[in-house]
């Protein structure tokens, strides 16, 4: 995903929500994405709790990001 962000937006300064359910290793594996994508440069916003897909969605828009 960073990758992709990086060919399609070469000069604009990126940022990707990151939201997780309630399933198996979904916190964990919401962390080791953000992780990954911080160290791209991209800007992370991680949700502190779990999150519907409709919400994770909406923080997209609201926070005008390239991806969540």
């Amino acid at each position: 995903l960073g990758a992709y962000l990086q060919a399609q937006f070469p000069r604009a300064p990126l940022s990707v929500v990151v939201g997780y359910d309630s399933r198996h290793k979904s916190r964990v594996f919401s962390e080791d994405t953000a992780r990954v994508l911080g160290a791209l440069g991209i800007t992370v916003y991680l949700h502190a709790d779990t999150v519907p897909t409709p919400q994770l969605g909406h923080s997209v828009t609201f926070l005008g990001c390239h991806a969540g």
